[in-house]
């Protein structure tokens, strides 16, 4: 009979780690430290189509990967220590996610401007408007945010600006509680939690590898301000309590575990739709699996998802029901919007997302490595699939059914060009299980180790590598704040995302550059910007042209012309007036003529009458590129702020 491979041993042989030096890790990290902290100290920002690559000098690389580098040589010793390894860990976080602060001095990431478009409302007092903004549907976001800004005062910006990195932060404290359970079956145990972390203190710090994987493979910029990062938490903090559950009590619920399996869905529900299928999807293949043995919480869960989608979200389906109906499981939108759309445009955009795709299936293959080193006493029953399943740890089959559903969720497209993005993001705490729970063997902590070590630089190209899109100049931020102040209420095509983030009630936006779109927009989608379905929605039509738009065009569609031609269009036609001209953002507000004219007029310059515009991205999804400037005239009547 075959035996039942064991989940990890918490320390290896003797023979098997060096007795180092213990001061030998600490100088290393020390070192990787001090060299990447002076490097960034005299870096300047530096822009083009592979991101902060070139802003940041070559020590601040070696420096970046001496950090899991000081984790090898700690985890060679008989006892390594598990507070220097998550310092170290901690350290490699801090330094790449507050990097594009020190660089950039602004809040980066534009689709989070567009996030604070849904609080703004809120802290206005204007309450939730479920019709005209789609997270409304799932208001916990604006309202907790709205509420942490009446409290304390923290200004949008600067909240935004360090958002990220805190998240990001938070995201350590419910992994490592996952991992420990990966690694050590007396985690935790019954015993005050003050015992129970000093037993944390002490064992094996090999786990600590599963943050090294989350960390250095989430490159999906999935923690912007956003709803969806918000809720990646509480999805982390279900996943907890789901693997208590399969893995310390034998899937059996008891009070505390089945509330707060509830509550943490429903927090996941009321924020962000997308999370709640997948914690949904989870659920469901866990109790399929007879890991979870209540299958009324999953009725119940069920339940709280249907009647939120049909009471509360109900503005939301009525809107957009047709469209969700087309695009559910659509293999070819989905291809299109996650895979060819983003690997697509200029040459440097290319390489980036072909690294992108390139890192996530190593990640994938260290999974499947460490499967397979867990099946290989079962090599002479392969064709037998129960045996093959029996031979893997209660830890692995857990893990992998958590990855099973998650990655099934995936050809639900509804989510735009993020929904590859966000499987993978969901991936990663399997993932990383399946990592540390085979650790115990050299040849996966050796495997893991190069790899982590290589990785770690170039973490730096596949999470930054469309910055030129995702930095915004302050020009930009003042180009936001003038429309907000003077042109609202207003209609505003193009300089994204100017029409969203403040006074975001009274203004409708269209994108002018939507990533990953199919359609390079046209002069008429410029000329006649009063054709792009705005509804009643009141206040004049304008059209603004940003840095991020030239950015776009360059990284997406490579025309790093298109827009500069665009605005010379714009400017010397004289259905036109500027009002605010400044290199990285200008706006020109347009003076409709007489109906008889109209067609007289789009002849004029090139186009033809019956010609439609491109179809405007309303909701704008996706981590992309970045910019360069705009070319324009100034006329007497445009306002130049002064810097």
């Amino acid at each position: 009979m075959l035996t039942k491979a064991r989940p990890v041993v918490i320390t290896l042989p003797s023979n098997a780690r060096s007795r180092g030096s213990l001061a030998l890790s600490p100088a290393i990290a020390a070192g990787a430290v001090f060299l990447s902290v002076v490097s960034l100290a005299g870096a300047r920002l530096k822009l083009d189509g592979y991101g902060l690559l070139h802003s940041l000098p070559w020590p601040y690389y070696f420096g970046l990967a001496g950090l899991p580098l000081a984790s090898v040589v700690e985890w060679r010793r008989e006892r390594s220590r598990p507070l220097l390894l998550l310092a170290y860990v901690t350290a490699f976080l801090l330094l790449v996610w507050l990097t594009p602060y020190v660089l950039e001095g602004t809040p980066r990431f534009r689709t989070g401007y567009l996030s604070y478009g849904y609080v703004d409302p809120v802290v206005r007092g204007q309450g939730l408007l479920p019709r005209l903004f789609i997270y409304h549907n799932w208001p916990l976001f604006p309202l907790l945010i709205a509420a942490i800004q009446n409290v304390t005062g923290i200004s949008p910006l600067k909240m935004m600006d360090f958002w990220p990195t805190v998240i990001s932060v938070l995201y350590i404290l419910p992994l490592s509680a996952l991992l420990l359970m990966a690694t050590d079956r007396s985690w935790p145990a019954e015993r005050p939690w003050r015992t129970s972390l000093k037993a944390t203190l002490r064992v094996d710090a090999r786990w600590v590898a599963g943050l090294w994987v989350f960390v250095i493979f989430q490159w999906t910029n999935q923690d912007y301000f956003s709803p969806q990062a918000l809720t990646f938490l509480f999805y982390l903090g279900l996943v907890v309590v789901l693997a208590h559950t399969a893995l310390r009590r034998d899937g059996v619920f008891n009070g505390a575990s089945g509330a707060a399996t509830v509550i943490l869905f429903t927090l996941i529900t009321a924020t962000h739709v997308l999370s709640a299928v997948v914690a949904l999807f989870v659920i469901t293949a866990l109790t399929l699996t007879r890991q979870l043995k209540r299958p009324t919480l999953l009725l119940l869960c069920l339940l709280v998802f249907v009647v939120w989608q049909a009471y509360a979200a109900a503005p939301f389906y009525e809107f957009y029901g047709h469209r969700l109906l087309q695009t559910v499981f659509a293999a070819g939108d989905f291809l299109q919007s996650n895979v060819s759309g983003r690997i697509s445009g200029s040459g440097a955009h290319l390489t980036v997302g072909r690294l992108r795709v390139a890192v996530t299936a190593i990640v994938f293959a260290l999974g499947v490595f460490t499967v397979l080193v867990q099946l290989r006493p079962a090599r002479r029953r392969i064709w037998r699939p129960m045996t093959l399943w029996r031979a893997l740890s209660d830890e692995v089959r857990f893990a992998l059914v958590l990855l099973i559903a998650t990655v099934i969720v995936g050809p639900i497209s509804i989510y735009g060009g993020e929904m590859l993005i966000r499987t993978e993001l969901f991936s990663l705490p399997p993932l990383a299980m399946m990592i540390v729970a085979t650790a115990d063997n050299r040849r996966v902590l050796t495997a893991v180790a190069a790899v982590l070590t290589v990785m770690a630089p170039l973490h730096m190209v596949t999470h930054y590598g469309n910055e030129l899109y995702d930095y915004v100049s302050p020009g930009e931020i003042a180009g936001f704040n003038y429309i907000a102040d003077h042109l609202a209420p207003a209609k505003i095509y193009g300089g994204f995302p100017g029409g969203g983030f403040l006074k975001s009630a009274t203004l409708r936006w269209r994108n002018s550059t939507v990533p990953n779109a199919n359609h390079v927009p046209t002069p008429i989608d410029f000329l006649e910007p009063n054709r792009h379905k705005w509804g009643r929605a009141p206040g004049d039509v304008y059209v603004a042209f940003s840095r991020g738009d030239v950015a776009a065009a360059t990284l997406f569609y490579n025309q790093p012309n298109l827009i500069g031609e665009m605005q010379r269009l714009v400017a010397h036609n004289p259905h036109f007036q500027a009002v605010y001209v400044t290199p990285d953002y200008s706006i020109y507000r347009w003076l409709p003529p007489p109906p008889r004219r109209r067609r007289a007029t789009a002849n004029a310059y090139g186009v033809h009458p019956g010609a439609r515009p491109a179809r405007a991205g309303a909701y704008a999804s996706g981590s992309t590129a970045g910019g360069a400037t705009p070319a324009g005239r100034r006329t007497r009547k445009a306002t130049t702020p002064t810097r």
